[in-house]
């Protein structure tokens, strides 16, 4: 079981994410330019005459076709925002964490060429922001590393209404072994990754770093469990009993709602930067976590593929499960239809490896696979075609679902210069409108974030047609 320590303190470093991620992967060195024009990415040639106005057919799935027309990006004016959401397809809202570092919506509904309103973080906290993630269409939880804590946003109000401070040291019992084989039975959570509300408990995960870089080492992960209770003047958070479990796995970066029974959470495993790339130290995983139990029940192993750290990407009957790799061009699939209706009598964590559709070992593949960055993976929500960033191609790149496991499609379209380059680059967190095209809105269903030398917010419009 886990307690809350009366004291203790362990060093911080920087927070973790794509940012700093792919601050690392540049190295520093990139000489700064202007971005260049938007083009399709036919069999690796350049084709900006005929991409948009030639469907591209999927790989799998028959009479289903895609034309995306790229339009031009809207400056945020903050490098590297960490993450979009769209809880409602009339407006966006983005996360940054270089100045101006706040929440930038975006009212979709209009031609806009920049954010509709930015509303800056408090004065009090010096935390940074790493993502965003939505309840419902009126709350927006957003994790903030370095002074470790948790922001709440009323996007019906546009005002913060509270924050809840993470940095109470816990004790672990039993002992958990960190990365390095020592038992650890204290630690003081860090580098804040994730969050969910799911019938008033909230549940934070922390990755709990304790060196980053070419030498990194890591504490056990945890995911912190609150009581959360809504009140006249506020909220009120209590820590639940237990107040956090540990994870399987090593940096957990991401938890993911599947059900009010199960959270998923992502384990990234241990990564250390040489050479500007990322190299995995430890296996990578989706840990189960029963919200009835309240503890990790299953896991479901993939490798030493190093799983990026934005949400699983589920598709709408959710059967399945995408994940992206934060060191390699490849995306992992598992099935979510082995997760049984409980698990109680059982003890430990039971392996869902028969659900493990596509790991490291074999991975669906996109650009030619290799040594790479993928930020994030998004599905459209009619379910037949997903959407992947590729950080140093520059790229997104559309995944059929269509058939188990999925196939990439042998073209990529462009959307920023690849790395290195002179000009904009570094694609990143992306997010669907929810709802169907042309019947529940007009204009762009997706939108993409760019990173370097300043944030851009980028719409596409996949106009995908077929069953």
């Amino acid at each position: 079981m886990i307690q809350r320590a009366r004291d203790g303190n362990l060093s911080r470093t920087d927070h973790r994410g794509w940012r700093l991620l792919a601050l690392l992967l540049l190295g520093w060195g990139l000489p700064i330019g202007c971005g260049g024009g938007v083009v399709i990415v036919i069999d690796g040639e350049l084709t900006p005459e005929s991409s948009e106005t030639t469907p591209i057919p999927a790989p799998l799935s028959e009479g289903v076709t895609i034309r995306p027309v790229v339009g031009s990006g809207i400056p945020i004016g903050s490098s590297f925002p960490p993450d979009i959401v769209i809880p409602s397809n009339d407006r966006a809202w983005v996360v940054t964490s270089s100045p101006p570092a706040g929440i930038f919506r975006f009212d979709l509904s209009d031609e806009a060429t920049s954010p509709s309103h930015f509303f800056p973080f408090p004065e009090e906290g010096s935390g940074i922001a790493d993502g965003i993630a939505p309840v419902g269409e009126d709350l927006l939880l957003v994790t903030m590393s370095g002074h470790d804590a948790l922001r709440l946003f009323d996007t019906s109000r546009g005002a913060f209404t509270a924050m809840l401070d993470l940095e109470a040291p816990i004790e672990i019992s039993p002992p958990a072994p960190d990365s390095e084989g020592r038992l650890v039975s204290e630690l003081e959570p860090s580098f804040t990754a994730g969050a969910a509300l799911v019938d008033g408990f909230l549940y934070v995960v922390t990755s709990n770093l304790v060196r980053t870089g070419t030498d990194p080492a890591a504490n056990p992960g945890t995911v912190l469990i609150f009581e959360a209770k809504r009140e006249e003047d506020g909220w009120r958070f209590l820590p639940a009993s237990p107040p956090a479990v540990v994870t399987s796995g090593f940096n957990p970066t991401e938890i993911t709602f599947f059900s009010p029974e199960f959270l998923l959470v992502t384990n990234t495993g241990l990564l250390a930067i040489e050479g500007g790339e990322s190299v995995v130290l430890s296996p990578g995983s989706v840990d189960l976590l029963s919200t009835r139990q309240r503890r990790i029940v299953a896991n479901f192993p993939l490798g030493m593929g190093g799983p990026a750290f934005q949400p699983l990407a589920i598709t709408p009957d959710r059967r399945f499960g995408f994940l992206v790799s934060a060191a390699y061009r490849e995306v992992y699939q598992i099935d979510l239809s082995v997760i049984p209706e409980d698990f109680e009598g059982e003890e430990g964590v039971r392996s869902l490896a028969e659900g493990v559709v596509a790991d490291h070992a074999h991975p669906i593949r996109v650009g030619g696979g290799g040594k790479g960055f993928l930020p994030q993976i998004a599905i459209e929500p009619g379910g037949r075609i997903a959407f992947v960033t590729d950080f140093e191609g520059g790229t997104l790149h559309p995944i059929d679902l269509g058939g188990v496991p999925a196939r990439s499609f042998p073209q990529s379209i462009r959307i920023t210069d690849p790395v290195p380059a002179s000009g904009e680059i570094g694609p990143g967190p992306l997010a669907f409108r929810p709802g169907i095209p042309h019947r529940d809105f007009t204009g762009p269903d997706l939108f993409v974030l760019t990173g370097f030398p300043t944030g851009f917010l980028v719409p596409v419009t996949t106009n995908i047609e077929g069953r």
